[in-house]
C-alpha cells in the first residue's frame, strides 16, 4: 500500500513510520530555516515545496524585506533544482487581520505563480475564503503543470469549472475536513469517480487538528485514509495512486 501525503510539513514533525506501506509527499516550507533543517534527511520520497505563506504577511514583526529574502532564496533553489512545487502560496481572507494585508497577499501570490510558470513547476495552493479570486485567476494557473489545491475548500462545481478552464488542478482533503464531516468535502468525495486522477488525501501535520488535539503527527494519514475509504465506500489507495501518477514527475532533486 503507497500512502502518499499530499500537503504537510514534515520540518515541524517526523518522518513516519508506517509499517507494511510504502510512503510519499509533497512537503512544504515557508523560510531558509525550515529548508536547511530538513536538508541532511536523503528521502527520495519527500517532495520539497517552498513558498512564502499568505498568512505569513499578517505575522507580528514580519517586514517587507523577510518576504524578499524568502523569495529570493526560493529562485536560488529552483535554479539549483532542488524545488519540486511552489508552495504553499495562495490567499487567506478568513479573518480580518489576513484581510488587511490583503493587497501583499496578492502581489506575492501573483509573483509566485509568475515564478512557477517560468520555472515549469506545480504549485500548491492555499484558500481560504478565496475561491473567487482564484477562479478569476484560471488563465493564469492554466498555464502550470500542476495546481494541487491542499484543504480545497470547494465543491464539485468549483472543481469542475476550473478543469474547465484548462487548469490541471488536483484536490486535497485532511483529516479536519473528513472527520468533521466539512459538507464541501463530502459532497466532493462523494463523487470521487467523477474526479478520478485528480483526488488526494493530506495530514497538513502539524496543523488540522481536531477538538482537543494539540498536533497532527505525519503517520495519521494512515488514519485519513482509512477514514476516506471507510465513510465513503471507495478505495482510496486506487484513487489517489491515479492522481499520483498524473502528477508531474521531477527529475533527480537533490
Amino acid at each position: 500500500m503507497f500512502y502518499f501525503d499530499a500537503h504537510n510539513h514534515l520540518c515541524h514533525d517526523s518522518y513516519p513510520d508506517i509499517p507494511g506501506g510504502a510512503y510519499g509527499c509533497i512537503s512544504s516550507f515557508g523560510s531558509e530555516d525550515e529548508w536547511n533543517s530538513f536538508a541532511y534527511h536523503d528521502r527520495s520520497a519527500v517532495l520539497r515545496s517552498f513558498g512564502i505563506h499568505p498568512q505569513s504577511f499578517a505575522n507580528a514583526g514580519a517586514v517587507p524585506d523577510d518576504f524578499e529574502r524568502g523569495f529570493a532564496f526560493m529562485e536560488k533553489l529552483a535554479s539549483e533544482g532542488k524545488l519540486y512545487a511552489v508552495g504553499e502560496i495562495g490567499l487567506d481572507f478568513f479573518e480580518e487581520r489576513f484581510r488587511a494585508v490583503s493587497s501583499l497577499q496578492e502581489e506575492f501570490w501573483l509573483r509566485q505563480v509568475d515564478f512557477a510558470g517560468r520555472m515549469s513547476l506545480p504549485v500548491v495552493v492555499h484558500c481560504r475564503k478565496a475561491m473567487e479570486r482564484i477562479h478569476s485567476d484560471a488563465r493564469i494557473l492554466s498555464s502550470l503543470p500542476a495546481v494541487v489545491f491542499h484543504s480545497f475548500p470547494g465543491n464539485s462545481a468549483d472543481a469542475r469549472c476550473l478543469l474547465r478552464r484548462g487548469v490541471n488542478a488536483f484536490f486535497s482533503f485532511g483529516k479536519h475536513q473528513i472527520l468533521n464531516g466539512k459538507k464541501a468535502t463530502f459532497e466532493m468525495l462523494s463523487r470521487a469517480g467523477e474526479f478520478r486522477g485528480r483526488i488526494f488525501l493530506e495530514t497538513d501535520c502539524p496543523y488540522q487538528t481536531l477538538r482537543g488535539e494539540r498536533s497532527t503527527s505525519s503517520s495519521e494519514i494512515v488514519r485519513v485514509y482509512e477514514a476516506a475509504s471507510r465513510l465513503f465506500g471507495a478505495d482510496f489507495f486506487d484513487i489517489t495512486a491515479e492522481s499520483f501518477s498524473r502528477l508531474p514527475k521531477p527529475a533527480r532533486i537533490p
